[in-house]
């Protein structure tokens, strides 16, 4: 999808419907998740994370048109790319390797 979307312009959000807004709580807990792992030596609350993570994300994907929506485009591209980084850095923590396309 990321390659698809082509250039885009710095974002802005005007309008964001229920299921970014689902995506930007879950990507603010990470820090948060990673303390909360470390300090309990429990490495599962990074996976949990991480598997909460992508089902809200499969259902932003699931019910947004990412790419035909012109107006939307940077900040839900901002969104992805942001989801994919945080992705891939909790399977690190877990000592796993993301995959580069799915």
């Amino acid at each position: 999808m990321l390659r698809k979307a082509g250039d885009i312009q710095p974002y802005s959000v005007d309008e964001v419907n229920d299921f970014e807004w689902e995506i930007i709580r879950a990507l603010e807990e990470f820090p948060q998740t990673v303390k909360r792992a470390a300090d309990d030596l429990d490495p599962s609350v990074i996976a949990k994370y991480a598997i909460d993570l992508a089902q809200t994300f499969s259902s932003f994907y699931g019910n947004v048109k990412v790419l035909s929506d012109a107006d939307h485009l940077s900040y839900r591209i901002a969104l992805i790319t942001s989801t994919a980084i945080v992705l891939k850095e909790a399977l690190r923590l877990l000592g796993m390797k993301a995959p580069e396309e799915m």
